[in-house]
């Protein structure tokens, strides 16, 4: 885990997830590029080595009691730590024998043990070490500094990393097992561990610089419980250092988990599993993009373009992806997956207990999106185009083109706002040819209604849990069905159970029944989660129907007058009703009651 004054450093859990994603690619390289000097030193002009150290002589072996500078850009130095040679294969030093070999520039190997290094890229302004004289150098030390090595062995050591922000990143245990040859090909391959987590690393980078591209040949992979990553491509070094891979490699089995260890708290939640992104990699100063890349999560594949920004506050993420199929069932399960499959959308967010969305909050988006298919609980959505925007807390969504049922056509905007003491939603949304059955029966269980017609939907809502978001919901709803349909009730068997004293059992039999319907014209009003009917007119053959009231949503209640009388001959005509039906009460089995007949005809048709 990082030390006290590591963790003080960190400023934020959401700064703590650019710090770690921008550095973790970097420290896969950092034990090469600690080795690097060694291997490079006087064939690059763009590498500054800086030498200054003071050891404490042994025979085979050296403590080092001031700094080593090895690179000056970035800024990495050996703070401290012993550094001596291996034992050969009797089991002894002989450092009379090494030190030759060092001399004559043959082939010797070098070790580190208990060493704290420090790797500052943060761009800060870095003070000249002073250049210790040579009769302070003990003579191992000088070839050391004279890189006249060609492999060196690093364990038990710490390795701290300064960023741009000035926060610090902690690596413990690291080993690594660095060698070179005489083609120039740099070979590093170790672990450390970060955040109680061990991370492998496997890295090869070519140290020649090629005539015409002014890169360099490398190859890397990370590999842990909760990160795996690997790329193979060419690398560049200068003001901008770049990096380019055809094909790089990541995967996170768990968004959950691997956000949970780098320090972004994310509550448990379905779905964010198995995430795997393969394709050209491209890394310039701190953007990481995928291009031609098959982007895999929760078992939906797209293939696009993905990039990630490191630079700002939060991560930034930017895409262009598109589906065969988008399923979003696993993100509405609960404990009872069998359950939740047949319940509508309402019981649903009703029995919600945790709508926050953490990475609302967590990251910046512009992501574009399309799907032949879509599939949520009771609805499967066709073609489908859609651009969502996640920036300081908010997310928009807008849909720009939506089909259903191979018919149904409409557009939208979501919006989603965790800035305020509850999240806020906003939903704007028309449909046009939509199947309306189907609708009724996904969001209410049950298909009040049967036919095609338009839609038209603005409601606004505020809420942490499903209850709170239910009784918030305000805005209005129309629908319309021109061309005709069905209602789920039966006006003759209700007009017989109001006057009947066996009302409630008749209740059952009509509500299971069905009206006919020539036209229907519903648009309703929506306040603090309770519907109240603004008009609601529907006529079938030579009769008209009209309701007035109010239905709660929650506690799922009734409280409606139907109203049913010839149907006028003109829009205007207001003919007296024969028949008004009170119904009061849960709207399963609702109490029936004669109504008051109003006193101009029927309800407003206006």
């Amino acid at each position: 885990m990082a030390d006290a004054k590591t963790a003080g450093s960190m400023k934020t859990p959401r700064q703590s997830l650019r710090r770690f994603l921008v550095s973790v690619t970097i420290l896969c390289c950092l034990i090469g590029l600690v080795a690097a000097p060694v291997f490079i030193s006087g064939r690059h002009p763009d590498l500054s080595l800086k030498n200054a150290a003071v050891f404490a002589a042994s025979t085979d072996s050296y403590s080092l009691s001031s700094p080593v500078r090895l690179l000056q850009t970035p800024l990495i130095e050996l703070e401290s730590g012993t550094i001596f040679i291996p034992q050969n294969s009797t089991g002894l030093a002989r450092s009379g024998e090494m030190l030759a070999r060092f001399i004559t520039g043959s082939s010797s190997r070098i070790a580190l043990k208990d060493a704290k290094l420090s790797a500052d890229f943060s761009g800060s302004e870095i003070t000249t070490l002073n250049k210790a004289t040579p009769g302070g150098v003990a003579p191992l030390v000088a070839m050391f500094q004279d890189l006249k090595f060609d492999s060196l062995t690093v364990s038990d050591s710490t390795v701290h990393v300064k960023l741009a922000d000035g926060s610090t990143l902690a690596l413990h245990n690291v080993t690594a097992d660095v060698t070179s040859n005489p083609e120039g090909i740099v070979h590093a391959e170790g672990s450390f561990v970060l955040r109680g987590e061990k991370v492998a690393f496997d890295t090869t980078f070519g140290t020649n610089l090629d005539a015409k591209s002014g890169a360099r040949l490398v190859s890397a992979s990370l590999k842990s419980r909760l990160l795996v990553a690997d790329f193979d491509g060419y690398y560049m070094l200068g003001e901008n250092p770049r990096l380019l891979s055809q094909q790089g490699d990541l995967k996170i089995p768990s968004l959950q988990e691997a956000a949970n260890w780098i320090g972004v708290a994310w509550p448990s939640s379905p779905g964010f599993k198995d995430f795997h992104a393969k394709g050209q990699l491209e890394w310039v100063n701190r953007t990481i993009t995928f291009q031609d890349a098959v982007v895999q999560m929760d078992g939906n594949e797209a293939t696009g373009t993905l990039s990630v920004n490191f630079s700002g506050e939060r991560p930034a993420i930017e895409g262009t992806l598109g589906f065969n199929t988008l399923d979003l069932t696993s993100y509405f399960r609960s404990s009872d997956d069998a359950q939740t499959s047949s319940e509508s959308l309402l019981s649903l967010v009703s029995t919600a207990t945790d709508l926050n969305f953490p990475l609302v909050g967590a990251i910046d988006a512009d992501l574009r999106i399309s799907s032949d298919s879509v599939v949520v609980p009771g609805v499967t959505i066709g073609n489908s185009a859609a651009t969502i925007s996640l920036k300081g807390g908010k997310m928009i969504a807008d849909v720009a083109e939506l089909e259903i049922d191979d018919g149904t056509r409409g557009g939208g905007q979501l919006r989603i706002d965790m800035n305020g003491p509850q999240p806020s939603y906003d939903i704007r949304g028309k449909l046009e040819d939509l199947d309306i059955g189907r609708a009724a029966q996904a969001i209410f269980g049950h298909a009040t209604i049967q036919g095609r017609g338009g839609a038209i939907i603005e409601i606004s809502a505020t809420g942490d849990t499903g209850t709170s978001l239910l009784n918030s919901l305000s805005g209005k709803f129309y629908v319309t069905m021109a061309d005709g349909g069905s209602i789920g009730l039966d006006i003759d068997q209700l007009s017989v159970a109001v006057t009947s004293p066996e009302a409630r059992s008749i209740w059952t039999t009509a509500s299971t029944g069905v009206m006919s319907v020539d036209h229907l014209d519903a648009r309703f009003a929506v306040v603090n989660g309770v519907i109240r009917t603004e008009r609601v007119w529907a006529t079938s053959g030579k009769r008209a129907v009209e309701a007035e009231g109010a239905i709660n949503l929650s506690a799922r209640m009734l409280d409606l007058s139907l109203v049913i009388g010839d149907r006028p001959a003109a829009e205007d005509a207001r003919p007296e009703p024969r028949v008004v039906i009170d119904m009061r009460g849960p709207w399963k089995e609702p109490s029936l009651r004669p109504g008051l007949f109003p006193t101009n005809g029927m309800l407003s048709t206006q």
